[in-house]
């Protein structure tokens, strides 16, 4: 799980937001162009069809901002997410049947959601909820959809290979873990070069799902030196921010034993 906070992961987030910026900038750009230059074409369209241009424009311009912040803030990989959870709305969804793009979509806001710790809490809930959209994505195309049963049965061979790819890949992940997970979950902070047993203590306090002000008063400090100081703890250990921290380390025990460190060394 830490990979997905690592460094270099950050850094191809950041690389593919401007990338995306750069694409969805010039086809926004072009639709707004060729609504201006050509009036008299929109003029006659329906007003149906008018207005569901101008939401593609607006969602575009969005998703623009969503990923401009994600040049800057990576960690919060969650809004790759919710933008395919959109794109897979107007696609599983609307009249316009595209279910090749639409399930890998969804496939990508169900895996970012759960690398971001989303269904830690309300598990159940939260898989029912994903579920029954999953379904409406199958059955409501049957009032508009002409080819419904051959566009159905393609939305359910792409989901199985999509699920199927996901589970060997959680798998193979799960086995490769297999040897930390039959060990003591404890992160011993010492082996961290930059964090002190004071960290710890404000590592302990975030595990506990304190809030941040509530830390500070306990500290007898601001807020906003509290998160700046956390900010920094948390690149250190490469988990992103509180959510990948909570994420990756729920459940575990903080130790700070420089002499486990120096009698591994």
């Amino acid at each position: 799980m830490s990979f997905f906070y690592s460094k270099t992961f950050l850094k191809t987030v950041s690389i593919i937001s401007i990338i995306s910026v750069f694409l969805l900038s010039f086809r926004t750009g072009h639709r707004i162009y060729d609504l201006i230059t050509n009036p008299s074409y929109y003029a006659a369209l329906s007003l149906g069809q008018l207005y569901k241009y101008y939401f593609i424009i607006i969602e575009n311009l969005v998703f623009i901002c969503f990923f401009i912040f994600l040049i800057f803030k990576p960690q919060k990989f969650i809004l790759v997410g919710i933008i395919a959870l959109c794109y897979s709305f107007d696609n599983l969804l609307s009249d316009h049947q595209t279910p090749l793009i639409g399930i890998p979509m969804f496939t990508l806001c169900i895996s970012t959601f759960a690398i971001r710790g989303f269904f830690l809490n309300n598990t159940k809930l939260k898989i029912s909820i994903f579920s029954v959209i999953y379904l409406m994505s199958l059955i409501i195309p049957v009032f508009y959809d002409d080819n419904f049963v051959d566009n159905c049965i393609t939305k359910i061979a792409i989901s199985i290979v999509t699920f199927a790819s996901l589970f060997f890949s959680a798998e193979y992940a799960r086995q490769r873990g297999s040897t930390q997970a039959t060990k003591e979950k404890v992160l011993n902070i010492a082996s961290f070069k930059g964090l002190d047993r004071s960290d710890m203590f404000l590592l302990q306090d975030v595990l506990e799902n304190k809030k941040y002000k509530e830390i500070s008063q306990k500290i007898h400090g601001s807020e906003g030196a509290l998160r700046n100081k956390l900010s920094k703890i948390y690149k250190i250990l490469e988990v992103g921010d509180r959510t990948g921290f909570l994420t990756i380390y729920s459940g575990y025990e903080l130790i700070y034993e420089p002499e486990q460190i120096v009698g591994k060394n």
